[in-house]
């Protein structure tokens, strides 16, 4: 099996800027990176299997198609999938993979979050506020305002990811 190649971060934000994404959707993704390594590094540090490489190219890539949402209707469109789907025609399917995983509902589906950098990117995902970094409960507390559509989902999902946030915490040896 041939290994696939994973940008550099350089990289990762050429590809953001080529692809229109706008300034504040990238540093929403570098401060996602952050946390996502930060935690990264702790859990393989810890003895779990992380690709640190592969966790920041997802990270930074992981709304790589935010923009259609924004522009059309994020409830019916999957920036998530999306994302993806142009990844994948630029050979970059393992990072599609983890991109496609990193929105809401995904949690919902057993087996979805099947790696660290999965796990990892979906719930950095879940503690940064555009560019900062908050707590789950000020994310949670963000989205069901910002999407009230979807607070019945979010609403569900809420035990789902703070047993995720616990797996985490415990993994890499943080406090919560």
């Amino acid at each position: 099996m041939k290994q696939e190649r994973i940008p550099s971060r350089r990289e990762c934000l050429r590809l953001l800027e080529e692809n229109g994404v706008y300034p504040n959707i990238i540093e929403h993704s570098k401060a996602v990176a952050e946390i996502a390594l930060e935690y990264g590094r702790k859990i393989k540090h810890n003895g779990g299997h992380v690709n640190l490489r592969l966790l920041e190219a997802a990270s930074l890539l992981h709304d790589i198609c935010k923009f259609k949402g924004i522009k059309g209707n994020l409830e019916e469109i999957s920036h998530g999938k999306a994302g993806a789907d142009l990844l994948r025609m630029k050979g970059l399917d393992e990072i599609a993979g983890i991109v496609e995983c990193h929105v809401m509902n995904a949690i919902l589906k057993p087996g979805r979050l099947n790696t660290w950098e999965k796990k990892l990117v979906y719930y950095a995902d879940k503690r940064v506020n555009h560019d900062r970094r908050v707590s789950f409960d000020e994310r949670l507390a963000y989205l069901m305002n910002r999407y009230p559509k979807g607070a019945g989902e979010f609403r569900k999902e809420e035990p789902l990811i703070r047993k995720l946030e616990k797996e985490i915490f415990e993994k890499a040896g943080v406090k919560s």
